[in-house]
């Protein structure tokens, strides 16, 4: 999709989806500044050495060389089933969340794909408060589980 912001979860959704059809399989952090505007957008699609760390990692680079990246949206088009959520990917998210947020960076959500269901970790762990509160807000995106 390559969109020049992300401006709520349908767009982050897309994102996703476009990784699965073009690769069949990838990671990507979207890196934000405040507007929502992507500052970086790298994939890692090789299945044999690219997982959501490798993202995460070049994210961490991102952050440290662009002071206006203050929010990342992980997307990640996966082979595995993801209808029903894992303890460790709610844990490696936990995670990411709490060593991103140290140095100000909000990681706002990992979407999870498998060419056929979406799984949204922040609605998995908080559904009131993911994406600024959208469910609470009777806002609850199409696909999120």
């Amino acid at each position: 999709m390559r969109q020049a912001t992300i401006s709520g979860f349908g767009d982050a959704v897309a994102e996703v989806t476009d990784i699965m059809e073009r690769f069949g399989y990838g990671h990507c952090a979207l890196c934000l500044d405040d507007l929502w505007s992507v500052r970086d957008r790298t994939v890692f699609h090789d299945r044999g050495s690219h997982d959501a760390d490798r993202a995460l990692d070049w994210a961490q680079c991102a952050v440290l060389n662009d002071e206006c990246v203050t929010r990342i949206v992980l997307v990640s088009a996966v082979s595995g089933d993801v209808r029903e959520p894992r303890e460790d990917d709610i844990a490696y998210f936990g995670r990411a969340v709490r060593v991103f947020g140290e140095h100000g960076v909000d990681i706002v959500d990992w979407i999870l794909h498998d060419g056929d269901t979406y799984r949204s970790m922040a609605f998995t762990v908080d559904p009131d408060g993911a994406w600024g509160g959208l469910a609470a807000h009777g806002g609850t995106p199409t696909g999120a589980t």
